[in-house]
C-alpha cells in the first residue's frame, strides 16, 4: 500500500511540474519496475488532480459506506422480512429506519 501512495505522489510531483501523463507513466515503471500502476490509473490520477484533488491518500477503499448498520436495525429487519415475506423494499424502509 505504501508503495502506491508513493506512485500517488509521484504522479502528483509530475502533474504539477507539467509532466505529460504518458512520461510519468514511463518513468514510474522504470522506477517501480512490476509494481508500477497502469498506464490507465496514471492517466486517471491526472484527472482527478486535474479536477481538483489534492489529496493522495484517502481514495484506498472500495465499496459503498456502511452509514447506518448496527446489530438492532439488522435484527428488526429479519424479523419483518421471516414475519411477511411480500414485504417490498419501501414497506421495510418505514419500519426500519435506515
Amino acid at each position: 500500500m505504501a508503495n502506491v501512495i508513493e506512485q500517488r505522489a509521484c504522479i502528483e510531483f509530475y502533474f504539477r511540474n507539467e509532466i505529460s501523463a504518458t512520461k510519468a507513466s514511463e518513468t514510474l515503471q522504470k522506477a517501480f519496475k512490476d509494481d508500477c500502476l497502469s498506464k490507465t490509473t496514471v492517466f486517471d490520477w491526472y484527472k482527478k488532480f486535474k479536477d481538483g484533488r489534492e489529496s493522495v491518500i484517502d481514495d484506498l477503499r472500495s465499496g459503498r459506506p456502511s452509514t447506518s448498520i448496527n446489530d438492532q436495525d439488522i435484527d428488526n429487519g429479519r424479523e419483518l422480512v421471516l414475519g411477511d415475506r411480500r414485504l417490498t423494499i419501501r414497506d421495510i424502509i418505514e419500519q426500519v429506519p435506515i
